[in-house]
């Protein structure tokens, strides 16, 4: 469906990634991870053309629909819920009244009223197909799930808090079912029975779907393929998260083994160039090493991510203090089993 080929991105002298090759297919589930910082909502940027690569091109496989959620997106503060999520449907709305305008014709142009039907009903029955009549239950199923109720869908846009905003416009993205949803964080704002609905909505979605989340939970019950930012580039991991870290774990272990060996090499290399350049008998043979040591593609070696140190200025409270707290504490706490 999607093919990404040679993509490389930088931020001044730091490379997040280069050369990667990837490719979407029409039903994977893509959970992307990485350290804070490593890249990944770049790279959604990048796919969803908010953002351009340094090199390297996204090219798709046909006409498809791309969705990306934005919590922050405008919508209309006038309109009810309602109207906001049906809006996803507007092209069989606009359907439905070119329809209704053949039927009107066709009682005001008697020679041309058989056509005219004829191509309405064409229409409606197009509309049948497409789902036209289950779109109140879709909503309402979809809204309920991220804690909407039918009454609440009668309220004004304006009426949300930000939470709920956010929300909304994820459960109209959900409507428009595109061919490859973008997922930056979906479980922010939502509840324990929200989230336990959209992780089931999503392992059931008929299309592609990448997403970014910090619950490894959540990836491991929706996807079935992993992206790692990792040794700048991006890999990809067939399976859920749990999967993944066993995978990742592995290629980290052989990775340090072949960073260990390549170091043993080049320090053995340096210490035969710098022993034996100035020696006439081996002159020639230290050239030829040092050739062979500029052709080293040397590896990165890898970094333990930085722990965080927080340091926080207090004071001991004096002894009477602490002593009268715990004192006004324990005749409280009496005071209230008795009550």
């Amino acid at each position: 469906m999607l093919q990404i080929k040679n993509l490389t991105k930088s931020f001044g002298d730091r490379t997040l990634y280069k050369n990667v090759n990837l490719e979407i297919n029409k039903n994977d589930k893509i959970g992307l991870v990485g350290l804070n910082g490593s890249g990944k909502s770049t790279f959604l940027n990048i796919l969803s053309g908010k953002d351009l690569a340094d090199d390297g091109e996204i090219c798709w496989a046909g006409k498809h629909t791309l969705g990306v959620l934005d919590q922050h997106a405008e919508i209309n503060p006038e309109q009810t819920l309602l109207e906001y999520l049906a809006s996803s449907f507007s092209e069989l709305f606009e359907k439905e009244r070119r329809a209704n305008d053949l039927f009107l014709r066709a009682g005001e142009e008697s020679e041309n009223s058989e056509q005219l039907i004829a191509k309405g009903c064409a229409i409606l029955d197009e509309l049948t197909v497409l789902g036209f009549y289950e779109i109140d239950s879709k909503i309402k199923k979809i809204a309920g799930g991220l804690g909407f109720s039918p009454e609440k869908l009668e309220q004004k846009v304006a009426t949300l808090s930000g939470g709920q905003r956010a929300k909304i416009i994820l459960c109209k993205l959900l409507l428009d079912e595109p061919d490859l949803m973008i997922l930056d964080e979906p479980t922010n704002h939502l509840d324990v029975n929200n989230v336990e609905w959209l992780r089931g909505y999503l392992a059931g979605y008929k299309k592609a779907v990448l997403l970014v989340s910090h619950d490894s939970s959540f990836l491991d019950a929706v996807c079935n393929v992993i992206w790692s930012v990792e040794f700048y580039e991006i890999r990809r991991y067939s399976g859920n998260y749990s999967q993944f870290l066993r995978q990742h774990e592995q290629n980290i272990e052989t990775y340090n083994r072949e960073y260990e060996r390549q170091q043993e090499k080049i320090a053995k290399l340096e210490d035969y160039i710098a022993k034996n350049r100035v020696r006439t008998a081996t002159a020639r043979q230290a050239q030829s090493r040092q050739k062979a040591l500029d052709k080293i593609e040397v590896m990165d070696k890898i970094e333990d991510p930085p722990i965080p140190q927080l340091n926080f200025a207090y004071k001991s409270a004096p002894t009477d203090v602490a002593i009268w707290l715990k004192i006004s504490l324990a005749v409280m706490t009496t005071f209230y089993n008795r009550g």
